[in-house]
């Protein structure tokens, strides 16, 4: 976990997309209604730890120092938190929190993002849908049930499934530009935190760099016509560097 005391590394506000796709009056009144929301993107201060052996509860296993002799090598441990707080009348329907180390690289190999966790959540739906149908049906499945009710001359049938919905994966494993992407349609309009983010770098030994963080998001804007729009939302003033964080702060 984080400690909460320390202060936010950023608060990102951002703001929609190139608008030239909207030619009609109808589209010009979308317009107003997107540019006027200012949803925002808070990352937490990481904390930076350097791992040495194989332990429980680590990142760090003996194939990494195979792969990476502990002579040659240093690994750290990011925690990372993220924090999606949409605007009134907005959800977030995706969001990638990217690590690049592609501009601090020391040569073409590191840093790298040798691990992420989590690696994926996932959560299970129960979809139940009605409709109205000419004949009688009875099918049980361990996942899958459909009963049919007579109403006169035709049938209801009522169908659940159990479905495993995909909330985050990770990407990018091993490579200098890696991260996380979040699912969230069925978001409420409520702040969305994940505190439980981690990533071992290993780099050269005695050696600080620049890790660069970053989010792209896609947005639901519920218009005046009482409809969900989906629109991309980047930075408020991209002349500003994307937010960094140097480590680590000292070698012991």
């Amino acid at each position: 976990m984080l400690d909460e005391t320390r202060p936010l590394l950023a608060t990102v506000e951002l703001e929609p997309i190139d608008p030239t796709r909207l030619r009609s009056i109808q589209g010009s009144d979308v317009w107003e209604t997107v540019k006027g929301k200012r949803n925002r993107i808070a990352i937490g201060y990481p904390r930076c730890l350097h791992e040495v052996i194989p332990s429980e509860g680590g990142m760090l296993n003996g194939d990494d120092l195979t792969n990476f002799p502990a002579n040659r090598h240093a690994f750290f441990r990011l925690n990372l938190a993220l924090t999606l707080l949409p605007d009134v009348s907005c959800r977030f329907r995706s969001a990638d929190f990217i690590i690049d180390f592609r501009q601090a690289a020391t040569n073409q190999r590191l840093p790298l993002v040798l691990r992420l966790r989590p690696m994926e959540q996932t959560s299970h739906k129960v979809v139940v849908e009605e409709k109205q149908d000419n004949m009688k049906l009875s099918l049980s499945e361990p996942t899958f049930k459909v009963v049919g009710t007579e109403l006169g001359k035709s049938h209801i049938r009522r169908e659940e499934v159990e479905r495993i919905m995909v909330n985050m994966e990770c990407f990018g494993i091993r490579t200098q530009h890696a991260g996380w992407r979040f699912r969230l349609t069925d978001s409420q309009e409520i702040p969305l935190s994940s505190t439980d983010l981690e990533a071992l770098i290993v780099l050269p030994p005695n050696t600080q760099v620049t890790a660069q963080f970053s989010v792209v998001a896609e947005i639901d804007v519920l218009s005046r016509l009482d409809k969900w729009l989906t629109w991309a939302f980047k930075r408020k003033n991209e002349a500003v560097a994307q937010y960094s964080y140097e480590f680590p702060s000292e070698q012991k």
